[in-house]
């Protein structure tokens, strides 16, 4: 008979049997201590011997065994939320809440010496997980804390009645506002998404009674108001009657002052845009512009004329890029002049955005049309249709030509339409220059100006420059940018003439070879192409051609501005400057001469207000950024 007693049994376990149960046992323990699972919605912030290591998202990772590294899985794509004066026991259709007191939480004193209890919750998401495991050591107590300290300050601050009513929605929202900068200088590593009010009821007794009375005043009123507008609807056909005789009369009187202005349009639209840093060849063209032009052309043969050297024989190179462009891209964004990249974006299929310098386009009512003097709501209307009837007429049938050669339906105007995106038309302007308007269509969105950043636009002052800089009083900068190209001799020796006679020192941005570049005469610095972020602020005033981004440029610099403009966008401009007080009246080139200048010139120098506004304009632009705005309403059209 066999023994099977524990002792033969334990006698049968070998050395080896052993020493394989051990490793089995540590293989299992290094297994299982190996390796972590991070949730879709998580991150983990993982710890080597009690250090930050590093941080890990969503999958299955590696650490160090035995306790070496420890992880800890943070909810960052989780919506979190603390409720305060109540508990939700179970939500649903209809949701259960906790029968017990929390009043404790949501009674509050108001600023009038009232009692009141306020029940509300708060959204947040985890930022950052690293903050939210270390930056403080009890997180929900610090976030409810905060949160109740807010709210009590807010409501403390108003009277009972306009924390029941007008102020409700201002309290969420300088609350989600405070909350967040308090947890940011806690180091919380989290952001409030949403604070909501959810009951407030007063207390019970005479402040019930009073807020009884004032629901019963606000339906008196309501009754009260709906009595006014059945008497104003009964007025309201007499009016019409009168509205409509009175806009007969001032169309009639539209009619007679566009027929007397038609005849001076031409000096507004001699050139429909500017190149800007233009390459060598529109440069020679747009020198040669000027000798192609006769006394006797009408205004759309001018127009035809500029477009025939300057645009239209780039249109084909032009739409190549753009074809290019579109074909690797998922978004395709142009100047809204550009019809041939708007043809490219609707081939290929993909989304379009346009950009434009000049928030004219936008076609206010109360903004005239290509810079022309304001002249009221239904003239500007008038004027609008007159200018865009001529320009279409040039350019029109070459326009729609190739809208038709590449299968799609041409637009109405050639222009303006023709190249704008009719989804997000960004304009990139300034809000302390030309604020939205709220009569502007959803889709043209002001971003700011789109400036250039330093390491796109490398240059180093010229010793020359530095040394004339510091020899004297600031000078005045005069450029008329890429439209002294022209004229570029007649520009410069108007603004010579012009230095001269108002007795300041000048910087003359030159393009002529008649006056080369780091050369000087007497008080006046010939200068090439130049960075102007880094020239203007050395200067008392800047002299210039009324650009987009000259304009900006001298503004941001905290500098008065004289505007000679060429075309009508920038005389547009200029009286934008005049109205904030950094400008004299702009003057046209067209009618340009050195005594002209020169008074413009002193006017700004001997104004003791234009430096100082300038200055606080400068202050308020310098916390925009165009860019970043751009980027995000781009960003939005894709949600």
């Amino acid at each position: 008979m066999t023994d099977v007693t524990p002792r033969k049994a334990f006698r049968n376990i070998t050395p080896a049997l052993v020493w394989i149960a051990i490793a089995v046992i540590l293989g299992l323990i290094l297994l299982f201590s190996s390796f972590f699972m991070v949730d879709q919605k998580e991150e983990s912030v993982v710890l080597n011997l009690g250090k930050f290591s590093r941080m890990v998202g969503p999958g299955l990772h590696f650490k160090i065994p035995f306790g070496v590294e420890r992880n800890y899985n943070v909810p960052t794509q989780r919506i979190l939320k603390e409720e305060f004066g109540f508990r939700t026991l179970e939500s649903g259709i209809v949701s259960t809440y906790s029968s017990q007191d929390y009043t404790n939480e949501s009674i509050m004193l108001t600023g009038d010496l009232n009692i009141i209890d306020v029940e509300w919750i708060i959204q947040y998401q985890i930022t950052d997980a690293r903050a939210w495991l270390f930056g403080v050591e009890d997180q929900r107590k610090t976030i409810r804390d905060i949160s109740q300290s807010v709210i009590n300050m807010l409501v403390g601050d108003r009277t009972i009645f306009d924390v029941i009513g007008a102020e409700r929605a201002n309290i969420e929202i300088q609350g989600q506002d405070e909350m967040n900068k308090l947890y940011k200088s806690y180091g919380l590593g989290i952001r409030v998404t949403t604070v909501k009010l959810q009951n407030i009821v007063p207390p019970k007794g005479s402040v019930q009674d009073a807020f009884e009375d004032v629901n019963k005043a606000i339906q008196d009123r309501s009754r009260l108001i709906n009595e006014g507008k059945e008497a104003y609807n009964q007025a309201i056909p007499k009016a019409s009657g009168q509205a409509e005789q009175t806009i007969q009369e001032a169309q009639g009187y539209a009619t007679e002052r566009v027929n007397q202005a038609r005849g001076d349009v031409s000096r507004f639209l001699a050139v429909l845009g500017e190149y800007r840093q233009a390459p060598d060849v529109v440069a020679a063209d747009l020198q040669d512009m000027p000798r192609k032009v006769r006394p006797w052309h009408r205004l759309s043969q001018r127009v035809r004329l500029f477009f025939d050297t300057c645009f239209f024989p780039y249109v084909e190179p032009m739409y190549d890029a753009a074809r290019d462009l579109a074909a690797g891209s998922d978004l395709l964004i142009a100047h809204f002049f550009l019809y041939p990249a708007k043809i490219a974006a609707l081939k290929a299929g993909v989304p379009y955005v346009s950009v434009a310098y000049w928030p004219g386009v936008a076609r206010s009512p109360d903004e005239s049309e290509f810079g022309l003097p304001r002249m009221g709501r239904t003239l500007n209307r008038v004027t609008s249709r007159l200018l865009q009837g001529v320009v279409d007429k040039a350019i029109r049938e070459e326009v729609h030509r190739f809208w038709r050669r590449e299968g799609l339906q041409p637009p109405r105007h050639a222009t303006l339409d023709g190249g704008a995106s009719e989804t997000l038309n960004l304009l990139g302007a300034s809000p302390a220059l030309w604020p939205q308007d709220p009569e502007w269509l959803p889709h043209h969105r002001l971003c700011g100006f789109l400036s250039i950043p330093d390491a796109a636009e490398p240059w180093e002052m010229p010793t020359p420059l530095r040394e004339f800089l510091a020899a004297g009083l600031p000078p005045v900068y005069m450029t008329f940018g890429s439209s002294q190209l022209l004229q570029p001799e007649r520009g410069t020796e108007i603004q010579l003439a012009a230095a001269r006679l108002a007795g300041c020192r000048a910087i003359l941005q030159t393009c002529s070879p008649r006056y080369p570049a780091d050369t000087r005469d007497g008080d006046v610095y010939f200068l090439g192409p130049a960075a102007h972020r880094l020239v203007f602020p050395h200067c008392a005033a800047i002299v210039h051609h009324g650009g987009a981004g000259t304009t900006h440029s001298a503004t941001r610099a905290g500098r008065p501005s004289v505007v000679v403009g060429f075309f009508g966008e920038q005389m547009s401009w200029g009286r934008r400057l005049r109205g904030l007080g950094i400008a004299g009246q702009p003057l046209a080139y067209q009618w340009l001469s050195p005594p002209k200048l020169a008074r413009a010139v002193r006017y700004v120098l001997d104004s003791p207000e234009m430096r100082p506004r300038a200055e606080r304009l400068a202050e308020t632009m310098r916390q925009e950024n165009g860019v970043m705005r751009a980027v995000e309403e781009i960003e939005r059209l894709g949600r």
